[in-house]
């Protein structure tokens, strides 16, 4: 039985759109919320430091007290932006391994087609697709079965799911504080999507 190289190519990007969007989307909200954040405290700390300046009945003590104070802070912004940058450049590797797994093989595309070639290229895939709609349907326990069974350190969105599985059983138990919080952590994101979904709809 014959496969032919255009069914593989169709199928394995049908697969992994969801797998780079994802990765894409949670690295560009860290990054968004970060640099945010790393801003706004550095920036008080550039106000206070300012206010401290027109201060003109301090004492050297005091003085000196307060830039120490505005030293210990500046290192805790610098510890901070640190940690941000270890896990932006996590993510940019696991982005990048996730890119190495998307290519279709040379074998591939050379139309080497025989199932001997192709099984563990296809096998990986279709595993990584089942322990996908397994987290989504809520079955973590088999799933964390497969992940561990498989090479998917990599390629699957575990937290996601984890979040998600929350904010259901949080429905689940007629309250809504998980979502809540969801909502408020996505705010900008849904209401440029609400607008987007407005202009669509009145074009």
């Amino acid at each position: 039985m014959s496969v032919s190289k255009e069914d593989l190519l169709s199928q394995s990007n049908q697969w992994e759109y969801s797998l780079l969007k994802i990765s894409f989307e949670v690295l560009s909200k860290f990054v968004r919320t970060s640099q945010r954040s790393l801003s706004k405290e550095l920036n008080l700390v550039v106000e206070n430091i300012q206010q401290l300046s027109k201060q003109k009945n301090l004492s050297k003590q005091e003085a000196t007290d307060s830039l120490r104070k505005f030293i210990e802070r500046l290192n805790e912004i610098k510890e901070k932006m640190r940690k941000a940058s270890e896990f932006e450049n996590t993510y940019i590797r696991s982005i990048e391994k996730r890119l190495d797994y998307s290519l279709v093989p040379q074998h591939v595309k050379e139309k080497k087609l025989d199932y001997e070639n192709i099984d563990s290229w296809y096998d990986l895939r279709l595993a990584r697709v089942i322990m996908d709609y397994l987290l989504r349907e809520g079955f973590q326990k088999t799933a964390k079965l497969l992940y561990d069974s498989e090479k998917l350190e990599d390629l699957v969105d575990t937290k996601i799911y984890v979040s998600i599985g929350h904010i259901i059983k949080n429905f689940k138990e007629h309250k809504c504080d998980a979502a809540l919080k969801w909502c408020g952590e996505n705010r900008i994101r849904l209401v440029k999507q609400k607008v987007e979904f407005i202009w669509i709809y009145n074009n």
